[in-house]
């Protein structure tokens, strides 16, 4: 169900990276980690969050929006962040020409096909 249906019984909640994690594994069939959302989120990658106190949460509706627009592979999410990373990568190496490595580059872009990702692992 999604969280904007109004025939769901469950109301738009709000919760921790833990319980959001435990939220998406359910859903894409793949134990998804907390540290996983915090390290998407770190890239700009992740589910939109809101801060409650010095807490982050996840809305429901939010992770529903998230899987709508990246599907329910976490290797697409993970893959994103890595896309990112080299962005910013290139980004630096681009003022600092001692710095760059276009090898070192296109491997981050490349972890698509090879990030390690291990469901087993990811809780």
């Amino acid at each position: 169900m999604d969280a904007n249906d109004m025939n769901d019984p469950a109301p738009d909640i709000t919760m921790s990276s833990t319980e959001a994690a435990a939220y998406l594994s359910g859903l894409v069939g793949y134990g998804v980690s907390a540290e996983v959302l915090e390290s998407l989120n770190a890239f700009g990658r992740g589910p939109v969050t809101e801060e409650q106190g010095q807490s982050l949460v996840y809305r429901r509706s939010a992770l529903d929006a998230f899987l709508r627009e990246n599907g329910a592979d976490p290797m697409v999410w993970m893959a994103g962040a890595w896309r990112t990373i080299a962005d910013q990568v290139e980004a630096v190496t681009a003022d600092h020409p001692e710095l760059q490595s276009e090898t070192f580059v296109e491997k981050l872009r490349n972890q698509e096909s090879d990030d390690g990702w291990d469901a087993d692992k990811a809780r």
